[in-house]
């Protein structure tokens, strides 16, 4: 009887240790995950910060910054405000 008792007492012992291995497994898979999600939060934050200042790169134009008339890419024509003589 004593052989049957101990028998039994492995049997839970070996799926309380499945149980342990099979949490321990998802675990590992959750932190990796956020992991991840971590990063690709870093990361969209890097591009969003790069966009911006792009935009505003893009928003500077030669009345607020260095750049000449020239280099515009909104050129008026200017039109001849000169009378016919004649």
């Amino acid at each position: 009887m004593r052989g049957k008792a101990c028998q039994s007492r492995q049997r839970p012992d070996k799926s309380a240790l499945n149980a342990e291995i099979q949490r321990d497994g998802a675990l590992d898979k959750l932190k990796e995950e956020r992991l991840e999600k971590y990063r690709l939060g870093v990361e969209l934050e890097e591009e969003k910060e790069k966009n911006k200042k792009r935009t505003a790169q893009l928003n500077h134009n030669y009345e607020n910054s260095s750049i000449p008339s020239s280099m515009s890419t909104n050129i008026k024509k200017i039109s001849n405000s000169r009378e016919k003589t004649g």
